[in-house]
């Protein structure tokens, strides 16, 4: 069908003038003191409250008066103003009673028109008005977007009631996303525990609203007054006999929000028994140590085995896994941070490759003058350290730090191409071509210490730390691996489990659950300790079936990043694993073509980076 041109913009308009000089009105809403004239097509069109009503039959066809509490009735006009005219009536200052009417109206045209103004007006100054009012008019459009204002704004809005009184559901949603902005997780734990402390009111009582439709026969009034019992049923003041009049309405106001509709909040001992679950999306890791300590006194956490378990285990090992650069899964930071989690490597154009764990973007360092062949990387305390030497002619290499966009020289080893691990402490240097191990504490002291010698006839080729132990990887052929235990306390040697499989290109890597490590030829076996104290290996998986030189491996959130040295004839790509069911939900593999060090999880100030290829 062919639609001709203003032809409905001509009946609007003088729709809009029959309003304006009062002709041809047809129904009168009273509301206080005032009357305000209307037309039941325009009403009926725009309300589905008098929509429902008017389609009622004889009652609702003889109906020429209602009668509106709880909706004032400046309100009212205004919401007439912008049905009738398409005037935006909107201000920051009549926003929340324009939108309140409109739903309770069921002005379907405008409750649109409030949210979308709410959305664009939405402010630290009047998020709570917006926030709580979207929550009592059960506005979802509104309330994702004051969803993502609590995202970006964390710090202020963790600090009002509205936060205080989100579901758990939102609660988990805001507290476990990645794109949380927040100035520090202390502030995130923190708020969690005043969620969970926070005794909120059962029920919220709204404000009252009724409606009264009044017939007006030749023999005099008729009313039909419906209205919300303190209870939130429906009653009828009336005495007609209008009951299809009354049940229609009722069942209007039972779809639609009214003011004596009341919201159940969370009781508290529902918050307490999901407290150890929000605290498992908080970044713990990342929390200061005393606030942690002091937590364990507040009743709420006190009270909860489980989250008793998680801030004493977190307290327990934060210190160790910051040693060796190791993060467990509350240990990723946030996108809003200055901080990240890279895995990194050197490579032989002077620059150290970092590769975000969260997004899997590429940065690089400069490593600068200072070292410029055979760099090796370790970490210890959180900072990033580079061995190696400035010149080949050197026979000792030497120890720099990364801070502040440069390179602090910390010590001069005794050897050429040690083999460097963190462990409690100290660093461990291993000389294997000299059969010797040192050690330092770069932060106190910048002395290189003799620890002990290795035993005689032992080709090291790999170190990790374990526990109270250091592990030492030595060859004796291509297919078996001879592994020895350090006691870092007492300084003495054990034989232990050995390995099928070479030695050499191997790494080792931790998650939440365990430590792993992960041969060449593919294999990966768990770490762990049999009761008389002696290490033991277990096979988990085996990730491919040739032979590769690995760089490195870090995990981050359930997802194991590899990394190693590309070579033609074999492409790990094809046929390897993607995942390891139970342990690692994605498996990601990562090759380089250059011939540098060991690939290494630490955390980076993200202004010391830049983008690959800048």
């Amino acid at each position: 069908m062919t639609r001709v041109s203003g032809v409905s913009a001509d009946v609007l308009a003088h729709i809009q003038t029959f309003w304006e000089k009062k002709q041809f009105l047809d129904f009168t809403v009273q509301i206080d003191d005032v009357t305000v004239g209307c037309h039941r097509i325009v009403l009926a069109a725009c309300s589905g409250i008098f929509r429902d009503f008017f389609s009622l039959g004889r009652e609702g066809a003889s109906a020429n008066t209602a009668t509106v509490r709880g909706i004032s009735s400046g309100t009212f006009y205004l919401l007439m103003t912008c049905v009738y005219t398409g005037e935006a009536v909107l201000t920051r200052e009549n926003l929340v009673h324009v939108w309140t009417a409109a739903h309770l109206l069921q002005v379907q045209a405008v409750l649109d028109l409030c949210e979308l103004f709410a959305v664009s007006i939405l402010h630290v100054k009047n998020f709570e008005e917006i926030a709580q009012t979207a929550r009592r008019l059960n506005s979802r459009k509104v309330l994702e977007e004051t969803e993502k204002f609590t995202l970006m704004n964390f710090d202020l809005v963790c600090r009002t009631r509205t936060f205080l009184e989100l579901s758990d559901e939102e609660v988990k949603r805001v507290v476990g996303s990645q794109a949380l902005v927040v100035s520090s997780e202390d502030v995130v734990f923190e708020s969690v525990l005043n969620w969970a402390e926070f005794v909120p009111d059962k029920t919220e009582p709204g404000d009252k609203f009724e409606i009264c439709f009044t017939t007006t026969p030749e023999n005099g009034p008729h009313l039909a007054d419906v209205e919300t019992n303190d209870n939130g049923t429906k009653k009828n003041k009336s005495s007609c006999n209008c009951e299809d009049n009354v049940e229609l309405v009722h069942a209007r106001h039972d779809w639609c929000y009214h003011g004596n509709h009341s919201k159940t909040r969370s009781p508290l001992q529902n918050r307490a028994t999901i407290l150890h679950e929000l605290l498992q999306d908080v970044r713990t890791f990342l929390v200061d140590q005393p606030l942690l300590q002091t937590s364990l006194t507040r009743r709420m956490v006190r009270d909860n085995t489980d989250a008793v378990e998680l801030v004493s285990t977190t307290v327990r090992n934060k210190q160790v896994t910051y040693r060796h650069g190791q993060w467990s899964s509350s240990g990723i930071h946030r996108q809003g941070s200055q901080l990240a989690n890279f895995g990194v490597f050197t490579r032989s154009d002077g620059k150290i490759s970092a590769l975000s764990a969260v997004g899997e973007r590429w940065f690089y360092i400069s490593l600068g003058h200072e070292l410029q062949h055979s760099v090796q990387l370790c970490v210890f305390d959180s900072q990033l350290l580079a061995v190696g030497l400035q010149s080949h002619a050197q026979e000792k290499c030497k120890l720099f730090a990364f801070d502040e966009y440069r390179w602090t020289f910390i010590a001069e080893l005794p050897c050429r191409d040690p083999i460097l691990v963190s462990h409690g402490n100290h660093i461990y240097i291993t000389d294997v071509k000299a059969g010797e191990i040192y050690y330092l504490n770069p932060s106190i002291d910048t002395a290189v210490l003799f620890f002990v010698s290795i035993p005689a006839n032992f080709d090291v080729k790999y170190v990790m730390s374990y526990e109270r132990k250091l592990l030492f990887f030595g060859s004796v052929s291509k297919d078996l691996t001879i592994v020895r235990e350090l006691d870092v306390e007492s300084r003495t040697w054990t034989s232990t489990s050995n390995l099928t499989g070479p030695a050499s290109n191997m790494t080792s890597l931790k998650d939440d659950s365990a430590t792993y490590i992960l041969q060449p030829d593919g294999a990966m076996r768990t770490v762990t300790t049999t009761s008389a104290g002696h290490v033991t290996f277990t096979l988990v998986a085996r990730l491919w079936e040739h032979e590769l030189n690995i760089r490195g491996a870090i995990t981050c959130q359930g997802k194991l990043i590899l990394y190693f040295q590309k070579e033609t004839s074999n492409d790990v790509r094809h046929g390897a694993k993607k995942e390891i069911p139970g342990i690692f939900r994605q498996i990601r593999y990562w090759s380089t073509t250059y011939n540098g060090s060991q690939f290494l999880p630490v955390v980076l100030p993200k202004r010391f980076l830049l983008p690959l290829g800048s």
